[in-house]
């Protein structure tokens, strides 16, 4: 049952964070809210929006806690787990599902739990883009009034996360995935704060919550790119070489694409690799391959989501250090700038207008 009290932390206070039942009970959520209470709607003015940040593959809630301070000041923010990361109970995988609908159901069961209402604008980085797609599929138009993709996943064709990770894993050998592409050195992050990251998401493939939403990456994609009319054109060689979404079902809401840069990042893997004898030939040439894909596909599909709506849509390549797949933890002024941007047009549509901004 909903709660009633409008007072509640969840609706009032400046930071709150609790675990939320879910899936009758038997699980639990860890949630954390901060900013600006919401107004109540009126006669004049609607409820002003929820921002909900979902993390991506591996990450956890923790990650984007820059980023929620730094919209605090002007919106209500939320931030969760899915089950198995942080503090949220981890899933059974002879009875439970990690496919995404079953993630995003989740939430919104809690949201209910905790009467945190729409509207929402919705923020996904990396696998979290996904997770936002998934939430539009699932949620009625009225209740999202704009989108911001983060770097957000490209458009998978036969490739294996855990086989895509294994490679670059190799090729960072000890000095690690994080130090190779300069995010610690980059980071806004203290070094307990990093450390703590690292922990959780240890943590995380130790639950098993990894490679069962990797094993469900296909699946779960299909599931909403279908939803959404995704056309792709292929080359003789079946590669991808170009992609459109044909439903726009977010109407007349903004939408924000931000560009990190995945083939950057995995190109300083494998030169990593390379230089210090990490892998072999074989290795190296598969990802070299893999990084060639992504440079052909990965901007065209995160380029594509814009055209899920009807209304104003904007496109950011961030450089400098925020040219890196994880830019929350090196550039969350980023995100929240186009939070803000999202947030300004929610009470009107407007035609579409194609923008292309450099941070």
């Amino acid at each position: 049952m909903a709660a009633s009290n409008e007072s509640s932390p969840w609706q009032t206070a400046r930071w709150h964070s609790g675990l939320v039942p879910v899936a009758n009970g038997t699980r639990q959520l860890s949630l954390m809210v901060s900013g600006q209470p919401r107004s109540e709607p009126a006669a004049a003015h609607p409820r002003t929006p929820l921002v909900i940040i979902a993390a991506g593959l591996g990450g956890v809630a923790a990650e984007h806690v820059m980023v929620a301070q730094l919209i605090s000041p002007f919106a209500r923010v939320l931030r969760w787990d899915r089950a198995g990361y942080g503090a949220s109970t981890p899933l059974n995988p002879d009875k439970d599902s990690y496919a995404m609908e079953h993630a995003v159901r989740d939430l919104f069961s809690a949201l209910g739990t905790i009467n945190l209402p729409p509207p929402y604008v919705l923020v996904g980085q990396s696998w979290g883009g996904l997770a936002i797609r998934e939430i539009l599929r699932q949620r009625s138009a009225n209740e999202i009034l704009g989108m911001v993709f983060v770097d957000a996943n490209p458009h998978l064709q036969r490739a294996d996360l855990r086989e895509l990770e294994e490679m670059i894993g190799t090729c960072c050998g000890a000095d690690g995935y994080e130090r190779v592409v300069g995010l610690h050195q980059n980071s806004i992050f203290s070094p307990s704060q990093i450390a703590d990251l690292e922990h959780d998401s240890d943590m995380a493939e130790k639950s098993g919550v990894i490679p069962g939403e990797a094993s469900t990456a296909e699946e779960s994609q299909a599931t909403v790119d279908s939803a959404f009319g995704l056309k792709t054109v292929e080359d003789a060689d079946g590669r991808t070489i170009d992609l459109s979404f044909s439903k726009q079902p977010l109407g007349n809401g903004r939408i924000s694409v931000i560009h990190g840069d995945v083939p950057r990042d995995l190109g300083c893997a494998l030169q990593h690799g390379r230089a210090h004898g990490f892998g072999n030939e074989e290795l190296h040439g598969k990802l070299e391959r893999y990084i060639e894909y992504c440079k052909r596909v990965v901007f065209k599909f995160q380029a594509a989501q814009t055209q899920l709506t009807k209304g104003e849509v904007r496109v950011r390549r961030a450089t400098g250090t925020g040219r890196t797949h994880n830019l929350q933890s090196t550039r969350p002024d980023i995100v929240a700038e186009e939070v803000r941007w999202v947030l300004a047009g929610s009470e009107g549509g407007g035609d579409k207008e194609d923008r292309l901004g450099h941070a």
